[in-house]
């Protein structure tokens, strides 16, 4: 089977059948600005990952996993072809990984990633002294190390444990458990990887982009209550706009850089606390435009053909607080936040104007609500 898309070059002879050239990956050399491998875990994830948090490597082939071979026997511990994970190598390094054909065979994906874990030139685990805590089994220990762990050695180590957990819950199929999960990882991990298993579901998340609205505001722990129970970017974001940018021009109609929004959505996945600058209001804006694009389920949900078709206040009322109270809250916010955005004259934006600033599925509806929000509670 064939496991990399094969680069064709068509020699044209009137003459002759036009044979194919295969490209020689091996070499071309690869920059070593860009290069993903042989890395440290966090350049790696900001090369790769446009949130900056998980290197592509392992985000690429735990999916290939999960969808097409989680229940194949001895992942792991079978090796994979190694022309085939060295030639992956380079095209990730490359960064012309969309090249690759995973196929439907598990052992190339999982030599992938021990390749990444080998090749990246600080702890994967961040601290030895994670080890340790497991050697002596002392969770209390860990979690406090893991949530001491900047975000991308976290969630990366978060995902890897994920992947083995489902590989163990198939056993039947796959032979393995996270014991001999461990193992396959090396005596450094033998101890660590089912101990981690044993804790996954305490292991701190600071996550709020790219979850459900119920996860969000469950990792967000704001401390912005006078806002409500919201996910921290929508707090931090009404607050600072309310306290600090009314008279900003089209405050929701410019986007902000796009590396500086980048730089504020990671910090809010870290959990860290911050100022935005005032300068950065365009990017503020930007960071509560990307939660709504990235949230991981429907903000109206089931009423969200109801919403669309009244336009009676009570109506909406009613249809509103029939909303889970995660979304309920964030609905209620960014009406009556947009209406006092509104009410600003400095800012010349309108009730629409500010409606569609969050995409034209929430258009219709949140022009109808910042028009009634001071019904709202």
């Amino acid at each position: 089977m064939h496991k990399i898309k094969k680069l064709k070059k068509k020699i044209i002879d009137s003459n002759e059948s036009e044979p194919e050239i295969v490209e020689d990956l091996q070499s071309i050399p690869v920059d070593p600005e860009k290069a993903i491998f042989a890395n440290s875990l966090m350049e790696s994830a900001r090369r790769s990952d446009p949130a900056g948090i998980i290197p592509s490597p392992l985000l690429l082939a735990v999916d290939q996993i999960r969808k097409n071979c989680i229940t194949q026997e001895g992942l792991f511990r079978i090796p994979g072809s190694h022309s085939t994970v060295q030639t992956w190598i380079k095209l990730f390094d490359l960064g012309r990984e969309d090249e690759i054909d995973w196929g439907y065979d598990g052992a190339d994906a999982c030599s992938l990633i021990i390749n990444y874990m080998k090749s990246i030139d600080d702890s994967f685990y961040y601290t030895y002294d994670l080890v340790e805590a497991a050697i002596q089994n002392n969770s209390e220990a860990a979690l406090q190390i893991l949530a001491d762990m900047p975000l991308p050695y976290r969630e990366s180590l978060k995902l890897l444990i994920g992947l083995l957990l489902e590989i163990a819950e198939h056993k039947e199929e796959t032979k393995l458990d996270m014991e001999k999960l461990g193992i396959c990882f090396g005596p450094s991990y033998s101890d660590l990887i089912p101990f981690l298993g044993e804790i996954y579901d305490q292991i701190p998340n600071t996550r709020v982009y790219g979850q459900t609205h119920a996860q969000a505001v469950m990792n967000s722990n704001s401390g912005l209550m006078e806002l409500g129970m919201l996910p921290k970017p929508i707090a931090v974001v009404i607050d600072f706009i309310e306290r600090n940018s009314l008279g900003w021009d089209n405050v929701y109609k410019t986007n902000g850089s796009f590396s500086k929004t980048s730089e504020y959505v990671f910090k809010f996945d870290s959990g860290e606390e911050f100022e935005f600058a005032f300068e950065d209001t365009d990017c503020a804006a930007s960071c509560l435009h990307q939660y709504f694009r990235d949230s991981a389920d429907p903000l109206f949900g089931y009423q969200e053909d109801e919403l669309l078709a009244t336009d009676n206040p009570e109506k909406l009322m009613e249809l509103v607080h029939q909303l889970p109270i995660p979304n309920r809250s964030i609905v209620i916010a960014i009406s009556k936040h947009f209406a006092v955005v509104m009410n600003s004259q400095e800012n010349n934006m309108d009730i629409q104007e500010l409606a569609d600033t969050l995409g034209p599925s929430f258009s219709t509806i949140f022009a109808k609500l910042i028009l009634h929000s001071h019904l709202l509670y």
